[in-house]
């Protein structure tokens, strides 16, 4: 195996492929890396949101087994979602009433605003077939694309500005939100087991005995508030 590898000979060009290769391979590794890191970290800050959500019906025994629990952790986590879905909502509406009055005005629904909106980036020809070369049976890039034109603003393309920026900060805030709710599911799901799970690490008897009689007065009221809060919700 050492001889084989030993008497593979690569010239200039596929050397210099090679690490183009290699560094696009370190990138995607990199990306993947922070994007687990950001889905990590809205993790642990939903679960701390879906916590607080639930923390008094369950302390002061408003909800008593996993499935009561469940059933009234996604009826709060259904409220947030409403809540938190309400901003996004109303920015895609304004931008679809936006879309239809421009159109309508100009008379044309067919404007590519895509293609408008390009014109404040660099493009490059990527369609070049002199710039690709074949590698192992990979079309791999062997130069720069040349530039079809630089970034440049043009006051007649402004509603097409105006609607990708809203469609970008709609899809964004959008998506944060869904993936939001989406965790604060899967750790709802995690306290249903582990908040009823029966344990005597770290219990002492004589400890648990201390005190019990004021807390099932302040458990007692705290629960009458809950039940009164949720009648009250659930008339309005």
């Amino acid at each position: 195996m050492i001889e084989f590898l030993a008497g593979i000979t690569l010239s200039e060009n596929d050397k210099r492929l090679l690490v183009i290769f290699l560094v696009i391979v370190l990138v995607v590794f990199i990306l993947i890396g922070l994007l687990g890191m950001l889905v990590r970290s809205l993790f642990r800050h939903e679960g701390v949101k879906i916590d607080d959500e639930v923390h008094d019906a369950v302390v002061y025994r408003v909800v008593a087994s996993p499935d009561e629990l469940r059933v009234y952790g996604e009826k709060k986590n259904r409220r947030v979602y409403m809540k938190e879905m309400t901003p996004p909502f109303l920015i895609g509406l304004g931008l679809l009433l936006f879309y239809i009055v421009y159109s309508a005005a100009i008379g044309d629904f067919s404007i590519n605003h895509f293609d408008r909106f390009s014109t404040l980036f660099y493009v490059y020809d990527w369609n070049d077939p002199d710039i690709y070369v074949n590698l192992w049976g990979m079309n791999i890039l062997n130069e720069w694309p040349s530039l079809i034109h630089a970034p440049y603003l043009d006051g007649q393309y402004w509603a097409s500005y105006l609607t990708i920026i809203l469609f970008a900060v709609f899809l964004v805030y959008f998506l944060y939100v869904s993936m939001a709710f989406l965790a604060r599911s899967v750790y709802l799901r995690r306290r249903c087991r582990s908040v009823y799970e029966k344990t005597l690490e770290g219990y002492n008897f004589y400890d648990a005995l201390k005190g019990d009689k004021e807390k099932a007065l302040s458990s007692e009221k705290a629960k009458s508030d809950i039940l009164k809060e949720e009648t009250s919700e659930g008339k309005s």
